[in-house]
């Protein structure tokens, strides 16, 4: 046997949602994304599509804390030599959360794509 069909496979992709609290100063945007595998053009999709989520220039100032003006400039320099992409994944907002269920990897064959793009979230949040 074959396994589930891909149709079967891209549903249960969509299942990861975002969902939105009451709109009050202490609500958050939270969202849960889980099996990527490796899938750059769904993670992309993903993003493009999310309330929680979005693509920035790889250039552009972050809204992650930082101690000085310097540091910032000294932390986004380094970042973009580690993660060399044209855009990154921000937070819509300050108070945004991403929750991610697992399986980063394996199918998709654009792993390295997909690592670098949600570490360097992680890496500046």
């Amino acid at each position: 046997e074959r396994g589930p069909p891909p149709a079967l496979l891209r549903a249960r992709r969509l299942l990861s949602t975002t969902a939105a609290a009451a709109p009050d100063k202490n609500s958050r945007l939270i969202t849960y994304l889980t099996d990527v595998e490796g899938d750059a053009a769904y993670l992309d999709r993903y993003v493009e599509n999310s309330r929680v989520l979005q693509f920035s220039s790889s250039a552009a100032p972050s809204t992650a804390p930082s101690s000085s003006d310097d540091d910032k400039q000294h932390k986004h320099q380094h970042h973009d030599l580690l993660y060399p992409n044209n855009r990154r994944i921000d937070f819509t907002n300050e108070t945004a959360i991403l929750i991610y269920g697992g399986d980063i990897w394996d199918k998709g064959g654009s792993d390295l794509y997909v690592i670098r793009q949600l570490l360097s979230l992680k890496d500046r949040y």
